[in-house]
């Protein structure tokens, strides 16, 4: 039972890290027009004039027009389980392209790249090097030997 336990235990740190490495997106201060953002092709926040934030994988012109590219959970259909109808573990997903007016955007910022990969690391780095110092010091007490 010992045994399951620890490895259950670095499968959950494992596990952690891995949602970690994909949770942390930061975008810059300065806005950038939208044909500045269709040209960068990368993740992006626009801010529009009633307030709302909206997120987009990325901004694409065609026809003339400015198009917010993501994509949105399906709802799940319900139907019975059987053994022939097994449920899918995610849900589906479906990309869809809005149409955006330049009149009812107030910013547009793109990701910064650097700034998100060095926010996660010190994220994952600082509990990481403190479970590290902290189980160096548990293990040099030399306690653990005698339990």
């Amino acid at each position: 039972m010992e045994v399951i336990r620890k490895y259950l235990d670095c499968t959950v740190l494992f596990m952690s890290l891995l949602i970690l490495f994909q949770s942390c997106t930061v975008y810059q201060k300065q806005s950038v027009s939208l044909k500045e953002a269709a040209e960068a092709d990368t993740k992006t926040r626009i801010v529009m004039a009633d307030c709302r934030i909206v997120k987009y994988k990325y901004i694409t012109y065609k026809d003339q027009a400015y198009f917010g590219i993501r994509t949105v959970k399906l709802a799940p259909t319900r139907r019975p389980v059987s053994a022939y109808n097994k449920p899918t573990g995610s849900a589906p997903k479906e990309v869809i392209a809005e149409p955006l007016r330049p009149d009812e955007v107030n910013a547009v910022n793109l990701r910064n790249k650097k700034a998100s990969n060095w926010l996660t690391g010190i994220l994952i780095g600082v509990p990481l090097i403190s479970l590290w110092v902290y189980m160096i010091t548990d293990f040099a007490s030399g306690d653990w030997l005698y339990d």
